[in-house]
């Protein structure tokens, strides 16, 4: 569906303009939230002069677009993020089923107190018992982390949004970033 089809849907429902509070039953969320969006210049407004001080007046309009946007893109991150999914299951299809941090250090490029650290702080989730790591029988060898936990790890945001990413992070941004555009054409939308 179009925005304009979209607009033409919704408009009917809500008067030109509405008040902050307003905004918020629209968009279904709290009015702190409200404030939040507008303060960023998310939603444009106006500040009008009343008798009890100044309030913003929002346009509905305005308001609907931004809901739409919003929901096409929740959209296309949930397939974008099944997509990267598929991607790192082709990549490791033919590793083993349990991993060892040595093999996540291979695979990323980070040095073994990122990936360590990644663990500690719940970003990557290792094979546990009763919170505790469960560890290779092999004397030295080190912390478990399933192939399907490490997968969802390298799906996750977090990890997409490293900063100061390693070379071979580097190379296979290049990759999903290819992934993207390509899931984004068969969308519709051109890439500039």
């Amino acid at each position: 569906m179009s925005f304009n089809e979209y607009y033409r849907l919704e408009m009917n429902r809500y008067p030109e303009y509405v008040m902050q509070k307003e905004m918020a039953a629209i968009l279904g969320i709290c009015k702190s939230k409200a404030y939040l969006l507008l303060k960023q210049g998310l939603i444009p407004f106006e500040y009008t002069g009343a008798s009890t001080g100044r309030t913003q007046k929002i346009k509905t309009a305005d308001i609907l677009l931004y809901q739409y946007e919003h929901m096409c893109f929740s959209n296309v991150k949930k397939e974008f993020g099944e997509e990267l999914h598929r991607f790192y299951q082709n990549k490791l299809k033919d590793s083993p089923q349990l991993l060892l941090v040595s093999d996540v250090m291979r695979f990323t490029g980070y040095v073994r107190t990122t990936v360590n650290n990644w663990i500690l702080h719940g970003k990557l989730k290792a094979l546990c018992y009763k919170d505790k790591r469960i560890t290779s029988p092999r004397r030295g060898k080190g912390t478990l982390i399933t192939k399907e936990s490490f997968i969802d790890f390298l799906a996750s945001p977090y990890y997409r949004n490293i900063i100061r990413k390693s070379n071979l992070h580097k190379e296979q941004e290049k990759e999903y970033k290819q992934l993207f555009i390509a899931l984004m054409s068969k969308r519709g939308v051109a890439h500039g």
